[in-house]
């Protein structure tokens, strides 16, 4: 596959309707929603796990590897960028329940 078509591919992608599951929109969301969310806490967990073994190799006594995070006092600067990065979150796993197909009023027709 060349660098156009690639291109071409992901610009499908990211400008279309989304993955298709079902027929029904508001369970594809569900889903895409569900695997973006099962994507970022894999992501967090893994980190977490490499980090952990990072200060253990640092910090031989688990005990007081586990009083220093849990008598960690956050900065400002550390609360404003968690709210923003718990932001950007939300709205990552959320962003599918944006879409709707054109013809939504059709479908609940169809099915009253």
């Amino acid at each position: 596959m060349d660098k156009k078509e690639v291109s071409d591919l992901v610009g499908k992608e990211i400008n279309s309707s989304g993955k298709q599951f079902f027929d029904n929109v508001v369970f594809d969301n569900i889903i895409e929603s569900l695997v973006e969310l099962t994507a970022a806490v894999w992501t967090y967990k893994d980190r977490s796990m490499v980090l952990e073994k990072v200060l253990q190799s640092v910090i031989k006594d688990k005990e007081d590897l586990d009083l220093l995070i849990e008598n960690y006092e956050p900065t400002p600067e550390d609360i404003d960028k968690r709210k923003k990065e718990r932001e950007a979150l939300v709205a990552n796993v959320f962003k599918s329940f944006s879409r709707r197909p054109n013809n939504l009023n059709d479908e609940m027709k169809t099915n009253e």
